[in-house]
């Protein structure tokens, strides 16, 4: 896990310079899925967080949880909370582990 957040501050740090010019490659790649995997890790060590176990406290913090990062990997994170969100919330309330749920969301192969 330390790797991917490394390398998600990494790509935070980078992702200006590469904007500026003009180089910021969309196309899905090892590192953007790495990047993926990393976000979902944050976010859920940040869920884990949360007191409260409802649905409604969950999907709360969820929400919330992006509001954390740099705006260079906020859209990343919105977007896969707006997208991957409902099913975290249901894997946590059936007491899945955080650290299970990436896996399972299909956001990290591991």
């Amino acid at each position: 896990m330390r790797k991917r957040l490394f390398l998600l501050f990494a790509v935070i740090a980078l992702l200006p310079a590469g904007l500026s010019q003009g180089r910021l490659a969309l196309e899905p790649c090892s590192a953007y899925a790495d990047l993926n995997c990393a976000v979902c890790e944050w976010v859920m060590a940040e869920v884990d967080k949360c007191p409260g176990a409802t649905r409604e406290q969950i999907a709360q913090c969820l929400d919330r949880s992006c509001a954390f990062l740099p705006y260079s990997v906020r859209t990343l994170c919105d977007s896969f909370v707006k997208t991957k969100g409902p099913q975290c919330v249901d894997l946590l309330v059936a007491k899945v582990p955080p650290e299970q749920i990436c896996t399972s969301v299909g956001s990290c192969t591991k």
